[in-house]
């Protein structure tokens, strides 16, 4: 399954040089992410209960050319592989200009994480829906 979705950079997203910084991108997946999963069917009550924390990406950002603050951009994002555990997520995201021209790859992985922070499923129903 891919999500596109058309955001701008912000104010906050970008450094000294007005080029968006790495933190910025990792909340966009984020973002992306807590999208998918509500259209889903994981309810505002799970959400509630369920913190969806970005633990740690694979490899870093590859950035093919900066974004710059008020630009204009898509976020392709592809849920990979859901491993049997189903404690986590992998996820491909891909940046793109407004000419669809690439800007920077990420490839990530997402685990749920209870108020305790105690690793935590999504029922397997929820889980298959996300690859679907």
């Amino acid at each position: 399954m891919i999500l596109r979705k058309k955001y701008k950079v912000k104010g906050e997203d970008v450094d000294d040089f007005m080029v968006m910084n790495e933190a910025a991108y990792y909340a966009y997946i984020r973002s992306l992410v807590c999208k998918l999963l509500a259209e889903k069917g994981i309810s505002k009550r799970s959400k509630d209960l369920i913190k969806i924390e970005l633990s740690r990406f694979d490899g870093e950002i590859i950035k093919l050319q900066d974004l710059m603050f008020m630009q204009n951009f898509f976020l392709n994002l592809e849920v990979v592989t859901i491993p049997t555990d189903k404690k986590q997520i992998y996820v491909k995201s891909r940046f793109f200009d407004t000419n669809n021209e690439l800007c920077a790859m990420v490839t990530s992985h997402f685990y749920w994480f209870d108020q305790y922070t105690e690793v935590v499923s999504i029922s397997n129903k929820s889980v298959q829906d996300i690859s679907a």
